[in-house]
């Protein structure tokens, strides 16, 4: 499945419709950038990197190897190491015991072997995927993750640009619905920052009070009033609703906001 990582500035989205012809164009520009585009990949490769030097460092096989999992195929792992796919976290895990060093070291989380979390320079990054309900608290739930290697996430690569850009709170949240369309497609990837305030225009995730899930939206400021903060989450898609937010209505409260989007060409 390929992937593309766009850079949005999501200040600028509207509700106009878009027409054929804008959208073929877009369409372009996107196969384009996808074909250009290199830096996602520097990640998964380190892995395969990381993966094979600690095999050859144990005068390992990649059958050997598979062996020591009991669980893995050769082939399996020959495609980890030319960086073809990167292992889910069970298998991170199955390989990190065999060779002996922790799976946050394998996947690049740190470059310390015993485990303990750092940021990598210069290669990008991984970010924890996370569902609508581990996102309404994203920052325990990647404490738990750093803490806990086996928790059982999923991550997604990023370009340097993005990581270097992004707080180390970030995360990774998978479009499920149609409340954002066109612009925003179910099963696109947004890549989320806590640690920004959202600004008149942005993608936002956002917790409406009393819900146990998150809802992305635009975001429409109501008041200039630091005090009494009036908003507007806005549905692009219109046959959804728009959501006040502030005083004497609805609370809510800005989770972080969207700071690129991945995109699958194929599926």
């Amino acid at each position: 499945m390929a992937l593309i990582e766009l850079y949005y500035s999501f200040r600028v989205i509207n509700r106009s419709k878009i027409t054929h012809k804008e959208q073929l164009s877009r369409d372009k520009r996107i196969n384009l950038l996808s074909k250009n585009r290199g830096m996602g990949m520097n990640i998964k490769e380190k892995i395969g990197q990381r993966i094979m030097n600690e095999r050859k460092a144990k005068g390992l096989t990649r059958k050997a190897l598979a062996e020591l999992t009991s669980e893995l195929k050769t082939s399996r792992i020959n495609n980890y190491e030319r960086g073809d796919r990167t292992p889910g976290p069970t298998e991170i895990k199955l390989l990190a015991d065999a060779l002996e060093v922790s799976a946050s070291y394998l996947m690049c989380l740190t470059d310390n072997r015993e485990g303990k979390m750092t940021r990598s320079p210069g290669m990008g990054a991984l970010v924890p995927i996370l569902d609508f309900k581990q996102a309404v608290d994203p920052v325990a739930v990647i404490q738990k993750i750093k803490e806990d290697v086996d928790t059982k996430v999923e991550f997604i690569p990023v370009s340097t640009a993005v990581s270097d850009s992004i707080g180390k709170n970030a995360f990774a949240l998978q479009i499920k619905d149609e409340s954002m369309m066109p612009e925003f497609r179910i099963n696109d990837v947004i890549i989320v920052d806590p640690d920004t305030s959202p600004k008149p225009g942005d993608l936002v995730v956002a917790l409406l009070e009393g819900e146990q899930e998150v809802i992305v939206r635009k975001y429409k400021q109501l008041s200039a009033s630091k005090e009494t903060q009036q908003f507007e989450l806005i549905a692009l898609n219109e046959d959804w609703a728009d959501i006040r937010v502030g005083y004497g209505e609805l609370q809510a409260q800005i989770i972080g906001c969207g700071f690129s989007l991945v995109r699958a060409l194929r599926v």
